[in-house]
């Protein structure tokens, strides 16, 4: 899955076949951002903008149909960051904005085919991401500048996995391994111990350094976590040589003689 050009659209690409299809075929409309897989892969949900209000919108992945409103959600500024693996529910960012330079934001899990109600709410977090079996919940933390683990849907304590600042984890597909961006960019493997009553982080190592900045630097992890998709300059930066022709008039009375 990929954002379009500048009136970021949303397009479905397969990687065996190398096409791609748009998720909503119109040219115009509102801003389509933030898509999220459903476990079985047939729907995408996203966050729909409008002028100053966002909607929680989800649609077909093979294009078809009509868009749905999930618990018909409308807010400020929402971003969907997960669909739980039963399916049931969503994890979104929201932020509500106090000030040109002040912002609040915080996770909140809905009922896919609730009435959007609230099943838990944990202020000044982000990117909130379930576990494979469903049991935990891994999210960034505003205030401490860490990453954590707390059980879903709780109440449980939380559990520290990031030791000097993190943000944006992803899980491997048996949950026994946990990714997360470092402050300096560098992506970090934890390995861990994780079952239905426990949570336990283990050993961590650094894997590489991601190019962009969190705001342009979003990355994925395959099932298996042995690759990565991650955002990437496609050309180099390079100075356009500066050319210097000294006695330039004997060379073009040469080039007029021949």
């Amino acid at each position: 899955m990929k954002f379009g050009n500048a009136r970021e659209r949303i397009w479905i690409y397969d990687v065996e076949r190398g096409t791609r299809i748009p998720i909503v075929n119109s040219e115009s409309g509102p801003t389509l951002y933030s898509p999220v897989w459903s476990p079985d892969g047939k729907q995408v949900a996203y966050r729909n903008t409008l002028g100053k209000t966002s909607t929680l919108v989800a649609h077909s992945s093979d294009g078809s149909g009509v868009e749905r409103e999930p618990g018909s959600i409308h807010f400020e500024l929402l971003r969907p960051t997960d669909w739980s693996p039963d399916g049931r529910y969503l994890v979104l960012e929201l932020t509500k904005f106090q000030g040109r330079q002040n912002w609040r934001d915080w996770l909140r899990i809905v009922g896919v085919d609730g009435a959007g109600q609230s099943v838990l709410d944990i202020n000044d977090a982000g990117a909130g991401r379930f576990s494979p079996d469903g049991h935990w919940l891994a999210y960034a933390d505003e205030n401490s500048g860490q990453v954590y683990v707390t059980s879903f849907p709780g109440p449980g304590p939380r559990i520290a996995v990031s030791t000097a600042g993190g943000s944006d984890p992803r899980w491997r597909g048996d949950g026994q391994e946990l990714f997360y961006v470092a402050d300096d960019l560098t992506l970090i493997s934890v390995q861990v111990r994780e079952s239905a009553r426990d949570f336990r982080a283990l050993s961590s190592h650094r894997l590489f350094r991601l190019q962009l900045p969190w705001n342009v630097g979003f990355y994925d992890v395959t099932r298996d976590g042995k690759r990565f998709l991650v955002n990437t300059r496609t050309l180099a930066e390079r100075t356009v040589p500066l050319t210097v022709v000294t006695n330039w008039l004997e060379v073009v009375q040469n080039e007029s003689r021949n």
